[in-house]
């Protein structure tokens, strides 16, 4: 799905949509809770424009395999929740977002998550990574340098 002049994705927007593989929002900035819920096929997304992403934006993505948020100031609680373990790989920005409560609840499987920034990016320390699993010992977050 290609939505290039969309700049709001509402809330429930695309809950299970089971046939949607992969998202291009070039001018979202707004992601809405639970917009992509349940879409189990989904497996890339890619925001480039987007700053808030609020909560279960991508809950119970189980094949999600990269997301791109590289203006992300906030990820909301639960946004990939129930994700299973399938490893992923999130880009973000140069600032560490913001981040809501249990970003990975209900990943009761080993889950390999690597989170790429830039070079130089600031606010990825060992408590930021703490936020972003959640205190899950189920997801393991390994940072990588683009």
């Amino acid at each position: 799905m290609n939505l290039p002049e969309a700049t709001y994705i509402g809330n429930d927007a695309f809950s299970y949509c089971k046939a949607l593989e992969t998202v291009t929002l070039p001018k979202a900035t707004d992601i809405g809770e639970s917009a992509f819920y349940g879409c189990n096929a989904l497996a890339s997304v890619n925001l480039p424009e987007a700053t808030y992403i609020d909560y279960g934006a991508f809950s119970g993505c189980e094949a999600l395999e990269t997301v791109d948020l590289p203006k992300a100031t906030y990820i909301g609680g639960g946004a990939f929740s129930d994700t299973g373990g399938q490893p992923l790989t999130v880009t973000l920005g140069a600032a560490a977002p913001a981040l809501g409560t249990g970003i990975f609840s209900n990943v009761s499987v080993s889950k390999n998550v690597t989170v790429r920034v830039p070079i130089g990016a600031a606010g990825y320390d060992a408590s930021w990574q703490s936020s972003f699993t959640g205190g899950n010992s189920y997801v393991s977050v390994t940072l990588e340098n683009y």
